[in-house]
């Protein structure tokens, strides 16, 4: 699925990724991509399978967080709905996606995904390449613009309160997960955690952010943009507790 390049218009590459080997140091497995324009039209869709991690490293794979999934990744691979590639032609595509439609890469928690994917192109050259993106690539974290929008609204905060979306130490949930429950207001939603059904919701939550008109800096790439909610939130709980004691 291609469109032709329309250079009046700004375009947005989303990623996620799947990884293994823990959280210190996290190894791609699957990763899906797709870019779009502000308004949804679709230009390109990729789904893959890196035959480095999937393939050579089973006792990684064995314990990745999401493992019980593999027997349906290997029937979606024998089925051809996803491919297995390896690294150096997944990141060689993306680069010359990204050249060609000058795309702001974009994903939710983008540090950890880009992390991820140096990790995984270190790994697999043996440290002889760190970085998975080119010096000059625009980079836009989609849980940042959630933070600073969506998640800041009073009927986030009373859908949030009503289905204890908080952590043990009262902070309200600000996964990807949790911002698409409130956009399509349904609380049962679960995420794939499969990388491409995870962008498209992902996407979902960018276009959102883009139609609110956030600023350059709502759009950055931040540490903890988790705490942004947590004033307004923990105002609201307040006031409703106040109400409830009379």
């Amino acid at each position: 699925m291609t469109k032709k390049i329309d250079r009046r218009k700004n375009y947005y590459m989303v990623i996620d990724t799947e990884t293994t080997n823990g959280l210190k140091f996290p190894l791609v497995y699957d990763v899906g991509y797709q870019i779009v324009d502000k308004k949804g039209n679709v230009y390109v869709r990729r789904s893959y399978i890196i035959y480095e991690i999937f393939c050579k490293e089973k006792e990684k794979m064995s314990n990745a967080y999401y493992a019980e999934k593999l027997p349906q990744y290997e029937a979606d691979i024998a089925s051809g709905k996803r491919t297995i590639k390896t690294l150096y032609n997944i990141r060689k595509e993306m680069l010359t996606y990204i050249e060609e439609y000058r795309a702001r890469v974009c994903a939710y928690n983008l540090l950890f995904d880009k992390r991820a994917l140096n990790n995984t192109l270190s790994f697999i050259t043996n440290r002889k390449y760190k970085n998975f993106f080119y010096e000059d690539t625009e980079f836009c974290d989609i849980w940042h613009m959630a933070c600073c929008s969506l998640l800041q609204q009073v009927t986030f905060d009373k859908m949030a309160y009503n289905n204890e979306w908080t952590t043990p130490s009262g902070n309200v949930k600000t996964s990807a997960e949790i911002a698409y429950r409130y956009l399509m207001r349904d609380a049962d939603f679960e995420e794939a955690h499969t990388a491409f059904e995870d962008v498209l919701i992902e996407t979902e939550l960018l276009l959102k952010g883009l139609r609110m008109r956030l600023t350059s800096t709502e759009m950055e790439v931040v540490y903890n943009p988790w705490r942004k909610p947590q004033p307004p939130y923990k105002e609201y709980v307040r006031y409703v507790e106040s109400l409830i004691a009379g």
